[in-house]
């Protein structure tokens, strides 16, 4: 009898027909939630950076957020910089649970543009209305008009699915200096292939 319960569970798994997802990790989307500017603990002694922005969700698909700002910066952008990131996860019993994943990246500015190359490539269209701008950039005002956070990304190619938190500093690489500090909440997704 026992028997028959496997087999007609191999049969209901097999003509199911759908993407088996993994329930904790995989091939993963993101979904933005919304930003804000760190404790004042954490925040720079001075100003480097003012943003300004506002968000709007894409009338069919509400994961997809349209980001229109100015950005002015009183530092240059440039492989001198570190960015750090500390991203907690939501716990199950409710709480941020900080050092979920921790990472850090000197030459900040060719990091992103090699890592994240259709993330840099979104972000430099929406500032500047060229794919191909690079790194550095200067001190400087910037507009950005329509950034879209549909994007895909390879890195990591695996990432575990839940609610997040990621404290972003960027500070001097020579003097360890916060220059700024943000905090993105996100979800993270199984990817699904479009049939």
């Amino acid at each position: 009898m026992s028997a028959l319960w496997v087999l007609l569970l191999a049969v209901s798994l097999d003509l199911s027909g759908g993407d088996r997802i993994n329930s904790f990790a995989g091939p993963f989307r993101v979904v933005p939630d919304h930003l804000e500017d760190c404790p004042p603990e954490m925040q720079p002694l001075k100003e480097y950076y003012k943003l300004r922005y506002s968000a709007a969700r894409d009338r069919k698909v509400q994961e997809i957020w349209y980001y229109t700002g100015n950005l002015t910066t009183h530092f240059r952008f440039d492989d001198s910089l570190t960015g750090h990131a500390n991203v907690a996860s939501w716990s199950s019993r409710g709480g941020w649970i900080d050092n979920a994943h921790v990472l850090t990246s000197p030459r900040i500015c060719s990091t992103i543009r090699e890592r994240l190359p259709e993330a840099w490539r979104t972000f430099v269209v929406a500032m500047f209305n060229n794919p191909l701008q690079g790194c550095p950039f200067p001190a400087d005002t910037y507009h950005i008009v329509n950034m879209s956070t549909n994007m895909n990304f390879n890195y990591p190619p695996t990432f575990f699915y839940g609610k997040w938190r990621s404290t972003v500093k960027l500070m001097r690489t020579s003097s360890n200096e916060v220059l700024g500090c943000i905090r993105a909440f996100f979800s993270t997704l199984p990817k699904l292939r479009h049939r």
